[in-house]
């Protein structure tokens, strides 16, 4: 039957029925009135109290719903008398939500009349007293409405207590509460759990009855000498009772009777201990607090506001859901101080399963937390996550926040620049669109250690605020809509490194690495800072620098990014180790006109191509008509990079440098994009805004090379000037046309050179600096001697081991010694000996090249010389560029190693780099060990005879059981155990050619151990290789027979 038809057939039924109806009422008209079912109700007390004196009468106003019998409740008082169920005569037992009425208007009160009369006069029940004492009333005629019935009530009797307050200070009896605070006839309990709370109170008559109500009692809370009766079951601190084992127990205290002015001892109603039911969540929790047993924490839940003391291993069990609104004592040493309403902080050093914030703002300091959920559908409340109480006073240093999980709607604040230890949270998911997830650190910069991890974050809005946020992934919490992403990191010279993005807004206030770019609407880059993409970056819609110079920059590989393509980008973009035929960027669609990129001294604004707004220091990249690909032409010299050891880059772009006073101190800068300079530049070095300080000296004001000196002295005495001083090394370039040279566009690379005075310390050795690391055989070097300690070198004499080479002067001047070649090429080492103030004398060498084929060495980013030592772990592959040192172009070049057992030399393997090209040319350099172990073997590293530098091995981060070539019988296997000394973050393991030696096994041990299997499946000689923490290192050979 249809929905129509059967609202049809109910219109009609329903006519029926109301007939039917009719017709019985006219024929019962005159009939009796059936008789009501019977019931009995069950007090929860039976007890109300008068205090004698002062008002002498209650009067009790009869009604339809009672005034004297209330239904029982949390707020229930004993000032009326409180029905908890009522029993049919069928056995149905009706609680306090099955009923609805309780009248009285019909019933009768009696009693004896000895201590209170009792009188039913106009239409209120009326209790007179008559003297102090205990007298039974019993109520007739009452009707209850339960379960959708009337039902005639059985009798109720009840005691009146008439107390004597001036006789007893009115001190009534002892009872057991659920409640800490607030106790009342509702939360009276006669049993607990083990591990459940009860508390301890003085039931007393402090105020008079009224008019027409009952006196209210007062709860004391017992505070004086509790004691249990049997401390195995049931233990008792102040007026808080915890159960430890089943059974029962008492308990005493001494009660103050004012009265009397005496102290009596009160025992407790028994206190049954029974067994927990297993409960696993509870709800309404409205407080966790540290228990006064160390390691255990009381948790206040449930609407009767219920206790139980649980140690960390039950609260990591359970799920505690909070209530609508929490208060949190500030005098809780183990919370935050500090009274919060409707915020939950949980203590530090708790351990807790699952948290349901239901809708609840949380603050988690200091514990940990496995899972933290909100079910509230409708909820925006805040999860806040920090580490700002670990070790602080009252709180264990051994404790730090963690939690597994996150999954809400609100925002997450996870990190605070105030934490004290490491924040580490799992997985965080919000999923409301206007949500926030904001990750902080300690800004405390002598904690560098202290960071904030993330496993992953999956949330529409992410804000990353340090460069020591350690993120593991990060999604969108919706893939139909778009994303934002903000980094921020003023502060800091790190950059913030993140890991694959896709499909969000970019703002990059700080220094950014992130691992790749996938549709990405929008970027936005702040002047100065540098978004770098490790892999591929994909964007969708517009990059764009803030600020009209546009140095806001994208730092990316050849062949690796795709751009939307219009005049709307502008930003700087910087193609890592740039070569002319790389592909600087994609476009999604073709060209339709060509179009180039600004490189960075467009002075005219010639260029009115679609990316004249992309600027390209140093190269052009041009699009032609009918191509997608933006290719790099015309590669020069477009700026300078710091190469100074040492240095260290400011939040403002410029370079930190400390020298000590008295100490020579070598700048050195690299050319960018080309690896090497042309005849047509040269370097400017020069004082910043002036010379500051005439205690700072420049080896070289103007025209100089890659390489200069600075030396400084520090004056204690003055006040006024100082103590740092500006140098800037500026690119020039010669004009082809008119013969003048003009600085070229890159920005210049500043020192903030730095002078301090000497430690109070005695001279006790000296060290040797050159303003050149080689010369040609028509120039020279200067040599400075500079001690270590606060008193001067005296008799600095010098000689040279080659003056057919290169001489020296056998006194120096001011500790200088210039070194001078005659015309020859070789080698001539420098010894150059000083006299300490103790008489001793002490002796250094410098080995000097004079070489027409000059060169120097950059290793990491910075220019390395004869006297420096670079440390390479054992079975690595270290990359060194070399460069053309007075950017004249030669084609004989010879690279070798002193001793070819510590050190290999090899091209380097990576894509995009090339041998010598009369230039520059990018080697590598494996370090073997030497013989032994090989750990602190030293060699040289030499250029057509020049010593560039020197290498040293240095131990690999961890032990290998296998360090000699294994043989093996194909068709067998072998397996080699790794044992990390440090933290891993991944581990993986492979060969030379794994179609002959196979990888066949891989299991990590209890102890942080691995074993490695590889089969041998081809006769040859091939290598086994191990990925540890991103770096590959060789650990021995196979030889498959």
């Amino acid at each position: 039957m249809n929905k129509r038809l059967n609202k049809v057939a109910a219109v009609a039924l329903a006519a029926a029925m109301v007939s039917s109806a009719f017709a019985m009422s006219t024929a019962t008209a005159f009939a009796t009135a059936p008789t009501l079912p019977t019931a009995k109700a069950q007090l929860e007390n039976s007890t109300v109290y008068m205090k004698k004196g002062g008002n002498t009468a209650v009067n009790v106003t009869k009604a339809a719903t009672s005034n004297l019998f209330k239904e029982l409740d949390a707020t229930s008082t004993a000032a009326n008398l409180n029905i908890k169920s009522v029993t049919t005569t069928d056995g149905t037992v009706l609680d306090t939500s099955d009923i609805t009425a309780i009248d009285d208007t019909k019933a009768t009160a009696t009693a004896d009349n000895t201590v209170v009369t009792v009188d039913n006069a106009n239409g209120k029940f009326s209790f007179t007293e008559q003297k102090a004492g205990t007298q039974q009333v019993t109520v007739s005629g009452l009707q209850c409405t339960a379960g959708g019935k009337t039902y005639n009530l059985a009798p109720i009797t009840f005691d009146i207590d008439l107390v004597d307050t001036a006789k007893d200070d009115g001190y009534i009896s002892t009872v057991w509460s659920s409640a800490e605070t607030g106790a009342n006839i509702g939360n009276t309990v006669d049993s607990i759990n083990v591990g459940g709370n009860a508390y301890l109170y003085s039931e007393t008559v402090a105020d008079d009855d009224s008019t027409d109500a009952f006196a209210k009692p007062t709860y004391i809370s017992a505070a004086d000498k509790t004691a249990s009766s049997d401390t195995a079951v049931l233990t008792v601190d102040t007026n808080k009772a915890t159960g430890v084992a089943v059974g029962s127990a008492t308990a005493s205290y001494l009660y103050k009777n004012k009265n009397k002015d005496v102290k009596e001892t009160k025992t407790s109603p028994e206190l049954s201990v029974t067994t927990a039911p297993v409960i696993t969540t509870y709800d309404n929790v409205s407080a966790i607090k540290a228990s006064t047993t160390k390691g255990s924490y009381d948790v206040t839940y449930g609407t009767d506001k219920k206790s139980v003391t649980m140690t960390n291993d039950q609260l990591a069990k359970v799920t505690l859901k909070l209530a609508g609104t929490t208060s949190i004592p500030a005098d809780t040493t183990s919370i935050p101080a500090g009274t919060t309403i409707g915020t939950l902080d949980i203590p530090a050093g708790a351990t807790i399963g699952t948290l349901d914030i239901n809708g609840n703002p949380v603050t988690i300091d200091g514990a940990t937390v496995k899972k933290v959920t909100d079910t509230k559908a409708d909820s925006t409340a805040e999860v806040t996550v920090t580490n700002t109480l670990v070790g602080t006073t009252g709180h264990d240093a051994a404790v730090s926040t963690k939690v597994d999980s996150i999954d809400t709607k609100g925002a997450v604040n996870i990190g605070n620049e105030n934490d004290v230890a490491t924040t580490t949270v799992g997985s965080v998911k919000t999923t409301a669109s206007a949500s926030t997830v904001d990750v902080d650190v300690s800004a405390n910069k002598d904690k560098a250690a202290i960071r904030t991890k993330v496993n992953s974050i999956t949330a529409n809005n992410i804000e990353i605020n340090s460069a020591k946020a350690s993120i593991g992934v990060i999604t969108r919490a919706s893939t139909d809509s778009q994303g934002t992403l903000q980094m921020n990191n003023s502060s800091s010279t790190e950059d913030i490194i993140l890991p694959a993005v896709d499909g969000y807004n970019l703002t990059v206030n700080g220094n950014t690495t992130v691992a790749s770019i996938a549709d990405c609407p929008s970027a936005s880059i702040a002047s100065g800072k540098t978004l770098t993409v490790s892999g591929k970056a994909t964007f969708t819609g517009n990059v764009s620098a803030t600020g009209d110079d546009k140095t806001g920059t994208l730092a990316i590989a050849p062949n690796s990014l795709t751009i939307l393509g219009n005049g709307s980008d502008a930003f700087t973009l910087k193609v890592n180790d740039v070569k002319n035929g790389d592909t600087a960027f994609m476009t999604k669609d073709n060209a339709k006109a060509i179009a180039y990129t600004n490189d960075g001294n467009d002075k005219e604004n010639e260029n009115k191509t679609a990316y004249a707004n992309i600027v390209t220091p140093g190269y052009t990249a041009e699009q032609k008509a009918g191509s997608k690909n933006a290719v790099v032409r015309d590669v020069t010299v477009g700026s300078l990079t710091d190469a100074t050891q040492g240095s260290k880059l400011n939040s403002n772009g410029t370079y930190d440098v400390e020298i000590v006073s008295g100490e020579t101190k070598q700048l050195a800068v690299n050319p960018y994009p080309a690896s090497s300079f042309g005849d047509n530049f040269y370097i400017n070095w020069s004082y910043t805004g002036g010379k500051k300080n005439a205690d700072f000296k420049l080896g070289t004001v103007g025209a100089s090379g890659l390489t200069n000196t600075i030396t400084g002295t520090y004056d204690k005495n003055n006040t006024t000037t100082s103590k740092t001083q500006q140098v800037t090394a500026q690119l020039y370039k010669m004009d082809e046309t008119t013969g003048n040279a003009e600085p070229v566009k890159g920005k210049p690379v500043t020192y903030n050179v730095t002078v301090t005075d000497k430690k109070s310390v005695a001279t006790t050795d000296f060290t040797l600096t050159a303003d050149k690391n080689v010369i040609k055989p028509s120039e020279s070097m200067t040599l400075t001697a500079a001690p270590n300690g606060d008193s001067a070198l005296t008799d600095v004499t010098a000689k040279s081991s080659n003056d057919f080479v290169a001489t020296v002067p056998t006194s120096a001047t001011d500790n200088a010694l210039k070194v001078t070649a005659t015309g020859k090429t070789g080698t001539a080492v420098i010894t150059v000996t000083a006299t300490l103030p103790d008489g001793s004398k002490v002796s250094h060498v410098y080995t000097v090249s004079v070489t027409n084929t000059p060169v120097v060495a950059i290793v990491n980013g910075k220019i390395v010389g004869p006297t420096d030592i670079v440390k390479v772990t054992q079975s690595t592959a270290q990359h060194v560029t070399f460069i053309a040192a007075d950017g004249k172009k030669f084609t004989d070049f010879k690279y070798t190693a002193g001793n070819d057992k510590v050190m290999q030399t090899r091209a380097y393997p990576s894509k995009g780099y090339t041998l010598w090209d009369g230039m520059s040319g990018d080697y590598g350099m494996y370090m073997n060990g030497g013989v032994k172990d090989g750990v602190g073997d030293k060699t040289g590293v030499y250029v057509n005879g020049q010593l560039a530098f020197t290498v040293q091995v240095t131990d690999r981060p961890f032990q290998c059981d296998t360090t000699q070539t294994v043989d093996l019988k194909k068709g067998n296997t072998y397996c080699f155990k790794i044992t990390p000394k440090t933290t891993v973050d991944n581990f993986t393991f492979n060969t030379a050619r794994d179609a002959a030696l196979t990888t066949c096994g891989l299991q990590k041990n209890a102890d942080g151990s691995y074993l490695c299997k590889v089969h041998g499946t081809q006769t040859g000689s091939y290598g086994v290789y191990i990925t540890l923490n991103g770096q590959q290192y060789k650990v021995f050979a196979v030889n498959v027979k």
